[in-house]
């Protein structure tokens, strides 16, 4: 056998195999999802960027995001982005690396009440709110201590510390205090005494039993070349360029 016709024969198996690929993959509609509270928000973008970047059309439901990741585990959705490093990931779960961004998790207090928070052993005892399913007690170990009260939302959160029903809650510190200047209530709620900010990894996340879980290889690489060219840089960028604009 020639090395000509193995050249070709190798050739035509690879346009087989990326012809079979693209076929298959237009021929199903997977679904993702993003909070209801940002339905045209950062991680819609980066749906919709991975969505092109695979050549497959992907569905964006709005949906709260503790049940979100239960959603992603059951099946019904194939693909979720915004899943941190922290994060309890279910058995049909899972994350894809590298990451494609790094960011803070702070605590935040109710000016008026600021409950002696000065320090992480000041969190004892206290009650503080957390996102449901996360495992931000592993980088705060005096949380352990404290009354945790697990919600789905950052409005569940800044509700309740304006009531007094909690003393302070954790949550990503660009995105609250993001709300909170929205909203006019950065003079209300601020960032904690403790000025600790741990920083975590946010991954693209699927389903096992998702088609698109055969194609993660090359998923990963196209966070990895995303990563490298700046592309999700350049959409982060984007996004809050134009938020300032509407402002």
């Amino acid at each position: 056998m020639s090395i000509r016709f193995l050249r070709l024969l190798l050739c035509l198996l690879f346009f087989i195999s990326s012809s079979s690929y693209h076929a298959n993959a237009q021929k199903h509609a997977y679904f993702s999802a993003v909070s209801p509270e940002f339905p045209n928000g950062l991680h819609a973008k980066y749906v919709q960027y991975i969505a092109s970047e695979l050549k497959v059309p992907i569905h964006i439901q709005l949906i709260p995001f503790a049940r979100r990741l239960r959603e992603l585990d059951n099946g019904s959705l194939d693909i979720l982005v915004g899943v941190s490093s922290l994060r309890k990931i279910g058995p049909n779960t899972i994350l894809i690396h590298p990451e494609y961004e790094s960011l803070g998790m702070s605590l935040f207090v109710n000016k008026g009440n600021p409950a002696n928070i000065h320090s992480p052993d000041d969190i004892k005892n206290k009650a503080i709110a957390i996102t449901r399913g996360s495992k931000i007690s592993d980088v705060f170990p005096t949380l352990r201590e404290a009354d945790v009260i697990e919600v789905d939302t950052l409005e569940q959160k800044i509700a309740m510390v304006e009531k007094g029903r909690i003393d302070g809650f954790f949550h990503l510190k660009q995105a609250t205090l993001k709300v909170l200047s929205d909203t006019n209530k950065t003079r209300s709620i601020i960032l904690s005494p403790i000025e600790e900010t741990h920083h975590y990894t946010l991954h693209v996340a699927l389903n096992r039993h998702s088609s698109l879980f055969e194609h993660r290889h090359t998923l990963s690489q196209i966070i990895k070349t995303g990563v490298q060219r700046g592309d999700f840089e350049a959409i982060r960028k984007q996004h809050y360029d134009a938020i300032e604009e509407n402002e």
